[in-house]
């Protein structure tokens, strides 16, 4: 469970910079 909580914030930024990423790329 530890694992998965010190991973999940990892991930979410992960997800986010992605989804910024993504416009711009296309723009």
């Amino acid at each position: 469970i530890h694992k998965i909580i010190g991973f999940a914030p990892t991930l979410l930024q992960v997800i986010m910079s992605n989804e910024v990423e993504m416009p711009v790329r296309q723009a």
